[in-house]
């Protein structure tokens, strides 16, 4: 590509671009791709693979994941709100001050995670891992009762999930 575009063809450039995001799009392999920023709201990224992708200040609004794998990828800031996280592999990932309200993490595996200044409210977290996860003013408020929880918090993390 930064040959078409040193010789200054950039109609051929636009379309190996074009040509590798449709083959990384069908494949949905997107490991240690940089998506800041990037607007994938309502998107079909199902059994995608978002490993230690950056994806900071992304809008996930709605998003299906479920089955995902994005173990140490950044989200922080990231709006996953109502998004489906069904069995998605988060372990390590950084979700600070990301907003998860009223998503579905049934089965997921937070484990090791930051999760501090996070926005859980209405939450499902029904046989998710949260073990090791950083909960620092992580907002629980109103999220689904614990069934088979498993997690080890921080000293100063405040669990506020009803029972």
């Amino acid at each position: 590509m930064d040959k078409h575009v040193s010789e200054g063809d950039t109609d051929a450039a636009v379309k190996l671009l074009f040509d590798m995001v449709v083959e990384y799009a069908g494949k949905k392999d997107f490991e240690n791709a940089n998506l800041v920023s990037v607007n994938l709201s309502r998107s079909d990224l199902e059994g995608a693979n978002l490993k230690n992708a950056n994806l900071q200040n992304a809008n996930l609004n709605e998003a299906l994941l479920s089955g995902a794998t994005l173990d140490t990828a950044n989200l922080s800031k990231a709006n996953l709100n109502r998004a489906d996280l069904k069995r998605a592999n988060l372990a390590r990932a950084v979700l600070e001050n990301v907003d998860l309200s009223e998503a579905n993490l049934w089965g997921a595996d937070l484990s090791g995670s930051d999760l501090s200044g996070a926005n859980l409210q209405r939450t499902r977290f029904a046989y998710a891992n949260l073990s090791g996860s950083n909960l620092t003013g992580a907002d629980l408020s109103e999220c689904s009762p614990f069934m088979n929880f498993s997690t080890t918090f921080t000293k100063s993390s405040t669990l506020l999930c009803p029972a």
